[in-house]
């Protein structure tokens, strides 16, 4: 169960530093 919600933190944190890279170059635009 504990691994089960730390897989799940660290893919939501994996997708969130995905999303703000793929945002930075927008925002410099």
């Amino acid at each position: 169960m504990g691994l089960q919600i730390l897989d799940i933190a660290v893919i939501q944190y994996s997708l969130n530093c995905f999303v703000s890279a793929q945002s930075l170059p927008n925002l410099a635009k």
